[in-house]
């Protein structure tokens, strides 16, 4: 195993990744500051006001863009560099996929949708105190203003501009820093694939500080985890995690031209039942899943880690 060759224990890995994570919320705030200024011009001291200005939105995009590039990528590439020689190979950058698994992961994502949408409406009927209530709307109605301000479009350009930064590189760096690194580092310490989806899990909505999408993006990074689990591939779950970010970004757009605010958007979710016929299925996709991926006959994806690495693997 990877970890005795090198002498790290998974804890230690797992520690090494979190602090790592540290360092990069904070890298990540201070570059993101100085790209804030580069761009706007405004007075860094008022950036939590500006930032929902839409005149700024485009600067809104790339600042979350650079944090979680700090925050979730580097990390997970430098922990993984020091678990073996070749970082993108543990992380899954190496590992291919067939059609038919592409096809399935986007039909799983796809289904899974009416899934979150209903437990995000069932949350909300969750009884809190009065305390609890007033201290997590107020987070999430702050979470719903720098929504209102991404979601300003006003061109094709600005609408595909939002789809990489907002959903590709998203989908691309949480997805290497949870089901590349943490899922895989936990997966080696409890020595069950099962608790290390359900904790990494947590810990991705638990990241996205929201009270009332908890559930949802629980269940999202569960059938991530188990598309990562089954293909061992991080092009797949980057994929479907791509579909489920793009898809939210096109329904606002599509508001944004019809002049309807996302809080309306966000109110209009289908009937919760379509969520247990939808789970079910999703259910039935992984299985089919789940075995395509034990049959697949595939090559490895060219190497990312250099032509000789295979190698040099220690």
């Amino acid at each position: 195993m990877e970890y005795e060759q090198r002498g790290i224990s998974p804890a230690a890995a797992f520690f090494i990744l979190i602090a790592l994570l540290a360092v990069g919320l904070v890298i990540g705030a201070v570059a993101g500051l100085g790209i804030w200024v580069g761009m706007t011009g405004q007075n860094p001291m008022h950036i939590e006001k500006d930032m929902l200005n839409p005149a700024y939105v485009n600067a809104v995009r790339v600042l979350q863009m650079v944090s979680v590039l700090f925050m979730f990528f580097v990390p997970a590439v430098i922990t993984a560099r020091l678990i073996q020689r070749g970082p993108f190979k543990y992380l899954g950058y190496r590992q291919g996929f067939n059609a038919n698994q592409f096809v399935l992961a986007v039909a799983i994502i796809i289904c899974c949708l009416p899934v979150v949408g209903a437990l995000g409406q069932l949350s909300e009927a969750i009884p809190l105190s009065k305390s609890l209530e007033a201290y997590f709307r107020k987070l999430e109605n702050s979470y719903q203003g720098q929504v209102e301000v991404l979601a300003t479009m006003r061109s094709p350009g600005e609408f595909i501009f939002s789809l990489v930064v907002m959903a590709l590189f998203p989908a691309l760096f949480e997805e290497t820093f949870f089901r590349g690194g943490l899922q895989q580092i936990l997966s080696s310490w409890f020595k069950h694939p099962v608790a290390a989806i359900i904790a990494t899990s947590i810990i991705f909505s638990l990241a996205h500080l929201s009270f009332y999408g908890f559930a949802a993006r629980f269940v999202l990074g569960v059938v991530l985890g188990l598309i990562f689990h089954y293909s061992k591939s991080i092009w797949l779950s980057m994929t479907a995690h791509f579909v489920n970010n793009a898809f939210a970004i096109c329904v606002m757009y599509y508001y944004y031209l019809h002049g309807k605010s996302v809080k309306e958007a966000t109110g209009e979710n289908g009937p919760v039942w379509i969520a247990l016929p939808a789970a079910v299925l999703v259910i039935l996709l992984l299985n089919v899943f789940k075995k395509t991926s034990a049959r697949k006959l595939i090559n490895d994806i060219p190497p990312m880690d250099g032509p000789s690495m295979e190698s040099n693997l220690v």
